[in-house]
């Protein structure tokens, strides 16, 4: 059983290519919930890109949308990547400060 030592969730995630002009845009968005029954500060998101076999090929961190949560408050969060490497096939995101894997595919 995963146990969640922060208290904080990375929930729908939804990552796709869309093409804005003559450029390809990895647009990214979801959710930030605090399971816990008090105020938590949301650190920065630490996104990979993945190609099909596992391989990391591109990281970035993005702050959230919001440095506090309140107790069981969620929030939305985007990010976006302008020329994604042509191998992309996965995202994973993470807050920056722990471990804990939320990965979306690429559609």
């Amino acid at each position: 059983l995963p146990v969640n030592l922060l208290g904080l969730e990375i929930r729908s995630i939804k990552a796709q290519i869309l093409t804005e002009g003559a450029y390809s845009v990895l647009a990214i968005e979801g959710q930030l919930a605090n399971v816990k029954k008090q105020s938590q500060i949301v650190p920065a998101l630490q996104i990979a890109i993945k190609a099909p076999d596992g391989q990391q090929i591109y990281q970035w961190m993005a702050e959230a949308p919001k440095s506090h949560l309140n107790a069981n408050e969620v929030t939305y969060f985007r990010a976006r990547l302008t020329a994604p490497p042509d191998q992309a096939d996965k995202v994973t995101i993470e807050f920056s400060e722990i471990g804990n894997n939320s990965p979306a595919k690429l559609k």
